[in-house]
């Protein structure tokens, strides 16, 4: 709903930005074909007029009470490798660690990265219960 409020809004605004640009534009051409000063101040006076007419407040979109109404981009990616090599602080890649273990585990050469095997070793161990007196 507040979508469309916002459309009616915008749409409002945008014909009187026509208004206003006509009314300046016909007290431009007055002005031209004026003789005296006080045909000029007529020809202000009158448009000034008008213009006020037109620069009324619009209503703003309703909103209900406590509602927060914020303007957000609905982004589609269509050419992930265009938007990296376009603006590559755009996008995150990232390595597939259990990918690159696997083929490394096949005897794979894995282009671009430099592997060493390294041997881990760990301990567990169940947790013991202590009765206190």
């Amino acid at each position: 709903f507040h979508a469309l409020e916002f459309e009616r809004a915008k749409a409002s605004e945008a014909l009187k930005n026509k208004e206003l640009s006509h009314i300046e534009r016909d007290r431009r051409t007055e002005l031209a074909c004026a003789t005296s000063v006080e045909q000029v101040d007529d020809i202000n006076h009158r448009y000034n007029d008008k213009a006020q007419v037109l620069s009324a407040p619009i209503n703003a979109p309703a909103k209900a009470k406590g509602q927060k109404v914020q303007s957000d981009w609905d982004i589609t990616v269509f050419d992930i490798w265009l938007l990296a090599k376009s603006h590559p602080t755009c996008v995150k890649i990232e390595p597939r660690l259990g990918d690159i273990k696997t083929l490394l585990d096949n005897g794979v050469t894995v282009a671009g990265i430099s592997a060493t095997r390294v041997v881990k070793s760990t301990v567990r161990s169940k947790p013991t219960k202590t009765i206190e007196a």
